[in-house]
């Protein structure tokens, strides 16, 4: 059985989640991709997924508070279409609202030293939700894909 690969998109970086081989608990990755251009993160992701066995990619869409899509969803859902065209592996899109702030809170006046492990602990809250939700048999939030 493959893994699973968290995506949080930042401002400046894309942070990174993995799961545990059954597919259970995410953890965060010290590697962060800085590349702006939406096709050369497309190639690093997809290089990740290779050298890791990755069977599904869950790319954190961040979506409105009232639930629609503004510019930084379509970029998102840009860089996934790059995604999809490189690779067969499975990627979802996954409602990222708040998963930054959950880890702002968490950090509880911390944030100075999690600031720079920000964007891969989102990705792991993104992708931990996706295993719960997976685990419950309710991981089909992906209704609008790309």
């Amino acid at each position: 059985m493959g893994r699973f690969l968290g995506v949080d998109f930042g401002k400046r970086h894309t942070g990174l989640a993995i799961s545990d081989t059954t597919g259970l608990i995410a953890v965060p990755l010290d590697e962060v991709i800085s590349e702006a251009d939406p096709r050369r993160l497309a190639e690093r992701i997809v290089e990740l997924c290779r050298e890791r066995d990755i069977e599904t990619v869950v790319v954190g869409l961040p979506l409105n508070m009232d639930g629609s899509e503004g510019p930084a969803a379509r970029a998102v859902r840009e860089v996934v279409e790059h995604i999809r065209a490189l690779t067969a592996v499975n990627v979802v899109v996954w409602d990222e609202r708040l998963s930054t702030k959950q880890v702002e809170s968490a950090a509880r006046g911390r944030t100075r030293k999690i600031r720079p492990h920000m964007d891969s602990l989102a990705a792991q809250v993104i992708l931990q939700s996706f295993l719960d939700a997976r685990a419950r048999g309710t991981d089909s939030q992906d209704e609008n894909p790309a």
